[in-house]
């Protein structure tokens, strides 16, 4: 049980597309992943943030994505994507999206999932994204990039909610 990072560098200091891959592998059930996050630049066309998961098991999990850009700027990161926006696959298929997550019609509920997982709050008004989604098991994909193509760092948080 714990928190773990596993950063991720070119060792000639070069960038490209990186695959990091996190399992849980138990099997008796009894450990849970129940958060994972990735923080990098987003891009255009290809170059967008794309962290998959896949959701194994009988039923359905509700989860928690966010998108995070503007809000980096209080944690002292530099060049952030300016007004992120996040949408759910699962193949094809478009199950959600967002773009302000304050905007939306759910955004107390979205506020009060973050505050149940604790994570950071995100300020009224800011640009960052954030949906919730019940899943059934299955693959899924979340795209992460920036409004009008625009690029920047962000952060793609995805939790299992309680």
């Amino acid at each position: 049980a714990g928190a773990y990072t596993a950063p991720v560098t070119a060792t000639d200091g070069g960038s490209g597309v990186v695959l990091l891959e996190t399992y849980d592998a138990a099997t008796d059930r009894t450990p849970t992943l129940a958060a994972a996050s990735t923080r990098a630049f987003a891009g255009t066309g290809d170059d967008v943030l794309i962290p998959a998961f896949n959701i194994s098991g009988t039923g359905a999990l509700r989860v928690l994505i966010r998108g995070i850009g503007p809000t980096l700027i209080s944690f002292n990161v530099s060049g952030v994507l300016a007004d992120p926006t996040i949408t759910l696959y699962r193949g094809q298929t478009v199950l959600a999206t967002n773009d302000n997550w304050s905007s939306g019609v759910n955004a107390t509920e979205l506020a009060t999932a973050a505050a149940s997982v604790g994570t950071f709050a995100l300020t009224n008004g800011s640009r960052d994204a954030a949906l919730i989604a019940t899943l059934p098991a299955g693959a899924y994909t979340a795209v992460l990039g920036g409004v009008g193509g625009t690029t920047g760092t962000a952060l793609v948080e995805i939790y299992a909610l309680p």
